[in-house]
């Protein structure tokens, strides 16, 4: 038996659109597969909205969370159009909202009112990865000189370059570059941030990484 959707002419198809909501309002499309699985899906929405996976709940069908990430979309009855909701966890909420808006004073507020070494260095990693999918030139420079990590990860092994490169930030991937970030490092599906941007089909950002893997040569 076949599984999967329909298109309009009633054929099977392997991909489909399903919408997702962003805590901003902004409503995005992705392409996904009825055998994709929930820990996929939300790679691919981090992917997508800059959000690292850890710190997110997807829902749908009256807010009905999805917690289960081996399950395919299949299992749970994702068919064309079906809309998710992407909840950031409470305690991180006020930490993505200025990120996203790019306010940087209330960025670091947020980063520093919270206790313990460990927990403030894991929100100015969540800054700079947000900051740089976003191309917030001022807030990653800002998260640099409080000390941010670069080699910070999400849940799909995903770095603040992986995400410039995604995006096609060019200035925020100079900046990376400049504060050591890992240009080699592989994410959780195999890609360095190289091959990042080369899916991604930004030639400039390409440029600018292989000039780098040049320039690290000729010094060793």
């Amino acid at each position: 038996m076949k599984v999967g959707v329909r298109d309009a002419g009633g054929r099977f198809v392997r991909s489909f659109d399903v919408l997702v909501k962003l805590p901003w309002g902004n409503i995005i499309t992705l392409i996904v597969q009825h055998n994709m699985t929930v820990e996929e899906l939300q790679s691919l929405v981090e992917f997508s909205s800059g959000i690292p996976s850890q710190l997110f709940q997807l829902s749908y069908k009256s807010n009905h969370i999805l917690d289960d990430g081996e399950v395919t979309l299949h299992e749970v009855k994702v068919t064309q159009g079906t809309q998710f909701r992407v909840s950031v966890l409470a305690e991180y909420e006020r930490l993505i909202n200025s990120t996203v808006k790019g306010h940087v004073d209330n960025v670091m507020d947020e980063i520093h009112r919270v206790k313990g070494d460990e927990e403030i260095t894991f929100r100015k990693g969540v800054v700079l990865y947000l900051s740089a999918h976003k191309g917030h030139q001022h807030l990653l420079e800002r998260s640099m000189s409080d000390t941010a990590e670069p080699s910070f990860t999400t849940n799909s092994l995903r770095t603040p370059l992986h995400a410039a490169c995604a995006m096609g930030n060019l200035a925020c991937v100079e900046i990376l570059l400049q504060h050591d970030a890992s240009h080699t490092v592989k994410d959780k599906y195999g890609q360095s941030p190289l091959e990042t941007a080369f899916s991604c089909g930004h030639r400039e950002v390409q440029l600018r990484i292989h000039q780098h893997q040049k320039s690290i040569s000729l010094v060793q």
